[in-house]
């Protein structure tokens, strides 16, 4: 379990689980000219809390697109269930967005720390699966992952 400071409370976290939901690849149908082959990597975090749980859920999706001929070759969903214990001690609803914000933005540095393992760990996922395919050599971009984490008014589903 990692930790994260909230005032003078601790988060203590772990990653619980991975699961893919969906994991499409497809073979490129349209003919490449170009011998270098470029691709579009367009990978999106989301956060979802599941306070009854004391969940917080990392859910990445990736789509892969061929830019000389814009066919999607990959198009991948996988969710990264992480355990806080006692999430909500650290959370406050909104009521009228119906959205959960944590109450001291200092512990949006723990979903830096989430996005981060999750976009890594993707990649890592991404990188072996494509082995033996057009994507097998292609870098895989890396991201910031405070980029996703704006401040504390941020809306979370």
């Amino acid at each position: 379990m990692k930790k994260e400071i909230n005032e003078n409370k601790v988060i203590n976290y772990g990653l619980k689980e991975i699961q893919t939901i969906k994991y499409n690849f497809n073979s490129p149908e349209k003919k490449i000219t170009n011998q270098t082959i470029e691709f579009n990597f367009n990978i999106l975090p989301t956060i979802k809390y599941l306070t009854e749980k004391d969940y917080i859920l990392v859910t990445i999706n990736v789509s892969v697109v061929i830019k000389e001929t814009e066919e999607e070759i990959l198009n991948t969903e996988t969710v990264f269930v992480y355990h806080a214990i006692d999430l909500k001690d650290f959370l406050v609803l909104k009521k009228d967005e119906n959205t959960w914000s944590f109450k001291d933005s200092k512990n949006e540095g723990l979903l830096v720390t989430l996005i981060s393992v999750s976009l890594s760990t993707m990649r890592g996922i991404i990188f072996e699966k494509a082995q033996g395919t057009i994507l097998a050599n292609s870098p895989i971009p890396i991201m910031n992952p405070s980029q996703f984490v704006k401040s504390s008014t941020t809306k979370y589903k």
